[in-house]
């Protein structure tokens, strides 16, 4: 499976990715200088960005929850697409150069798991990118095909604005309407947190295969002793001796 990569993408853009976060860095401070009270939804729009980043350990969900208790639906939506897109931009730009890179390409090309995936991955990219937006299974594989099939940039952002921003709406209703409380929030931030880690400290051991144990029983077999083979006596042929005639 060989995908056509021009080589200036095999190098890692860090101009971009110190122009792009000095640049969201300095929007965020205006915003919170402009719109005191908005400073919350201007946070969380901020915490998107890394939330959404790569395999990220920081839950999204309870923190949009909490925000939406103060804030319009729209306003969480846009706030969360914002953050939601501009971590796409990093990623885009963080994995194009490893996923390429010349060690690492024919490791993967010559995965039978990576050929399935990504065989049935290109059959349509956009809508698995959509579905995946909006449904709560993991994203992240469908990232890394994404940049590791070379599926272009701008698609991919269309895809998560698309799959993206019905799913912050709906949570965001939600969260407006039932209110959860904060501690309950708090929990379910630290639990999501806490969760990879313990995995990793406390990895499930596979279940050793039991092989039947059998108890070694001592039979004993009780062999006679020989028995001295005596010759049997041979009776001699005694014949009658023929009388002669007389």
């Amino acid at each position: 499976m060989k995908i056509k990569i021009r080589p200036e993408q095999r190098k890692l853009k860090w101009k971009h990715l110190l122009v792009l976060a000095s640049a969201v860095v300095l929007a965020g401070c205006l915003l919170l200088d402009w719109l005191p009270e908005k400073h919350k939804l201007i946070i969380f729009g901020l915490y998107s960005i890394p939330s959404h980043m790569l395999i990220s350990p920081f839950a999204h969900e309870p923190a949009l929850l909490y925000t939406a208790k103060f804030f319009p639906a729209w306003q969480i939506t846009l706030a969360a697409t914002i953050g939601c897109t501009l971590a796409g931009l990093f990623d885009y730009w963080l994995l194009l150069p490893l996923l390429h890179h010349k060690s690492l390409r024919p490791k993967l090309e010559n995965k039978r798991l990576f050929q399935k995936l990504m065989t049935y991955f290109k059959k349509s990219p956009f809508w698995f990118l959509v579905v995946a937006g909006f449904s709560p299974v993991p994203f992240y594989p469908f990232k890394f095909l994404s940049v590791a099939g070379g599926y272009p940039l701008w698609r991919y952002e269309v895809a998560l604005v698309v799959g993206r921003a019905p799913r912050y709406y709906t949570l965001a209703y939600l969260g407006y309407i039932l209110q959860p409380p904060t501690w309950v929030l708090a929990l379910l931030f630290v639990f999501f947190l806490v969760l990879p880690l313990a995995q990793k400290l406390f990895p499930e051991k596979p279940a050793e295969a039991q092989e039947p144990v059998m108890e070694s029983q001592n039979i004993s077999i009780d062999i006679p002793d020989e028995q001295e083979v005596q010759p049997i006596p041979v009776e001699a042929d005694v014949r009658p001796s023929q009388q002669r005639a007389s």
